[in-house]
Parts: C-alpha cells; sequence; structure tokens
C-alpha cells in the first residue's frame, strides 16, 4: 500500500507539481490485494485518474491500473465496487 501511494504521489508531483498535488489531499483508503479505494478532493479527481494510467510497475511488480467508478462518499464506494 505504501509503495503504490509514493508511485502515485510522484507521478502527480511529476506532472502537476507540489501545489497541486498538496492540494489533491491524496490517500489509500482501502486495498485488497486487487481493488482499492482512493480518497481526494472533489477536484483533483480528473488529475488523480490521469497519475493513475500512468502508473506500469510498483517496485519489481508490473501493474495496470484501472478505474472502475468515482464516487461521492467512502461509504457509497465500498457498496458499489467492493462488495461484488
Amino acid at each position: 500500500m505504501e509503495s503504490f501511494t509514493k508511485v502515485l504521489v510522484n507521478n502527480m508531483l511529476s506532472l502537476f507539481g507540489e501545489t497541486s498535488t498538496a492540494n489533491c489531499g491524496i490517500n489509500l483508503e482501502i486495498f485488497n490485494g486487487k481493488r482499492g479505494i482512493i480518497k481526494c478532493s472533489r477536484d483533483a479527481v480528473d488529475k488523480v485518474i490521469i497519475a493513475l494510467t500512468l502508473i506500469n510497475s510498483i517496485g519489481d511488480v508490473r501493474v495496470v491500473p484501472l478505474t472502475i467508478g468515482v464516487s461521492g462518499t467512502i461509504k457509497k464506494c465500498k457498496k458499489k465496487y467492493l462488495e461484488v
């Protein structure tokens, strides 16, 4: 989880700079090994999705992040996307 967050924040920094990244409020709320929920400010959703698409590896592991959906609350997101 920590490695994923570092890679995401590094992508955000390189794409949008420190000020924009600091205002995003990025936090990996939940990760169950296959799916996860990233919390961010409403204004930063598009930037976070862009940064996610540019992640191709975490450490030595190749990954392909996929955005399944966006929700207004963590509770709705858990219900909609993690309880499958």
